[in-house]
């Protein structure tokens, strides 16, 4: 990871975008550790819809890193 954003750098990236990338890069631990933590609650929603046929996801907080938010930096 840290080459690819090496390369990116450059080639495009600009400082503050490689920035940012390793902030979230280095806040990751903490996020996978927040989120098995809920690790009884997601087993209760994944077996309420594991075999569910038609299924609408809809996501909040869309502060985290997406294809189309670094197409706009």
């Amino acid at each position: 990871m840290l080459f690819a954003l090496f390369m990116g750098r450059v080639c495009v990236l600009s400082a503050q975008r490689s920035t940012k990338t390793l902030k979230a890069l280095d806040s990751l631990p903490d996020q996978m550790k927040s989120i098995l933590q809920n690790h009884q609650k997601i087993r209760e929603i994944t077996a309420k819809y594991a075999r569910s046929q038609n299924f609408f996801f809809l996501r909040r907080h869309l502060n985290s890193l997406s294809p189309s938010k670094e197409s706009q930096t």
